[in-house]
């Protein structure tokens, strides 16, 4: 399958933050699995995810400076504010009470790219370790899916089971989750392919592309697409192999599904769904601005998360959601987060112009994606985290100190990369 360059010392990895962010990635997912196959309550992802950052990341919270402090400081107070000013909504509700964790979670992500951000811990081979274990994490997830819910899965191909009742998205409870989750290790790869330029990662993405396509996320399709798309894109010399070998395979898809009407049917019926339009969104949205538009306050402080259960708000969109649970004052501080990716992104494009093109191929990915998800990064989740870790950890954090030349880790991957 994979054979990793030459790591570090046992020691020496478990002693960086690299393994923390690995090991916090394992036990979300292990929290998703528990979800799937014994508690089928959402609630015990809830307490995994708790749990798991403050055990691997608590300790950072000693590296705040206090510039970030009063941020953070400011943020909460907000928060509290948000929860007074809506206490009529405050329930027994375990959802309510549990998704209040989120009001004490951003502390600590900004401790974590506060100490990525002034320590740059991660050198290119740092970067390599941990696309290549979240690469892996993605092929074992579609290849779970594929042979567990197989039958399902040929099922949904062929038309013999709706989309929505067939059970397609592996040991994941969602197969909107599912298929972002396999876009988001496909992010892995098309680092680890601009790294080794040797062809070999290129059937694993397109592997990648089919999982993606088969998890029936129209969601995550599109972020696939905009990702890639960017990826290429922005390369400062389109390379003429790399567009060449994306055009022939369009057009491969083109001749297929055009003289092939079952297949057509297949993409229009299965995969794009013309025929449910965005399965009830739109409706949901006009809903909840109305119930939360109708207090002027609440648009400025959000009703917060007693107030979403409260009201059943279930919103798919990370905008509204951000707007709902904190108004403007939470959008605001948002921005202001996605403003310093921004920069930072932009600042490495010329020691590391690869990583530079990957997170603005996530960041990019991710503001049209939010626009189907609840996906509000500085939260818990497994998606949420992904997402922070390609736009904020690895640009903030970045260091080429280790490294004097840049293309010696182009060969040692070369060396060590094997599919």
């Amino acid at each position: 399958m994979l054979s990793f360059n030459r790591i570090t010392t046992k020691k020496e990895f478990k002693d960086h933050i690299t393994f923390d962010l690995i090991l916090y990635t394992v036990l979300m997912l292990g929290g998703v699995i528990l979800r799937t196959y014994m508690t089928h309550s959402v609630t015990i992802v809830w307490v995994v995810n708790a749990i798991s950052i403050f055990v691997c990341f608590f300790s950072y919270l000693r590296h705040l400076s206090k510039r970030t402090l009063v941020y953070a400081f400011i943020y909460f107070l907000f928060c509290l504010i948000t929860l007074f000013v809506n206490s009529q909504y405050i329930t027994r509700s375990l959802k309510s009470i549990g998704t209040n964790i989120n009001i004490i979670i951003p502390l600590i992500y900004l401790a974590i790219i506060h100490y990525s951000y002034t320590r740059k811990p991660y050198s290119n081979q740092d970067i390599s370790k941990l696309l290549n274990i979240i690469s892996l994490l993605g092929i074992i997830a579609f290849l779970f899916t594929w042979i567990v819910n197989f039958g399902d899965l040929l099922g949904a191909i062929l038309g013999r089971i709706r989309i929505y009742r067939a059970d397609i998205d592996g040991f994941f409870y969602n197969k909107n989750i599912y298929g972002a989750f396999i876009s988001l290790s496909l992010a892995a790869d098309l680092y680890l392919y601009g790294v080794s330029t040797n062809g070999k990662r290129i059937p694993l993405i397109v592997l990648k592309i089919i999982a993606i396509a088969l998890s029936f996320s129209r969601a995550a399709l599109l972020q696939a697409g905009i990702m890639i798309f960017t990826f290429l894109w922005t390369q400062k010399k389109h390379k003429k192999r790399d567009f060449f070998l994306l055009i022939c395979f369009i057009i491969l898809l083109i001749v297929i599904v055009f003289t092939n009407e079952s297949i057509m049917l297949f993409i229009r019926n299965s995969i794009l769904r013309v025929s449910v339009g965005d399965a009830g969104r739109s409706l949901n949205r006009k809903r909840a601005l109305e119930v939360v538009g109708a207090n002027p306050l609440s648009l400025f402080l959000g009703v917060g998360f007693f107030g979403l259960d409260y009201l059943n708000i279930d919103i798919d969109n990370t905008y509204l959601y951000l707007l709902f649970t904190g108004g403007i004052v939470k959008i605001v501080f948002f921005i202001f987060v996605l403003v310093f990716s921004a920069k930072r992104i932009k600042e490495i494009r010329h020691s590391n112009s690869l990583l530079s093109r990957l997170s603005i191929s996530v960041f990019l990915s991710y503001l049209a994606y939010a626009f189907f998800e609840s996906v509000a990064i500085l939260e818990l989740g497994l998606l949420n985290f992904l997402n922070l870790f390609y736009i904020l950890l690895l640009p903030s954090g970045y260091s080429i100190n280790t490294l004097k030349d840049y293309d010696s880790i182009k060969e040692n991957n070369v060396q060590g990369e094997q599919l």
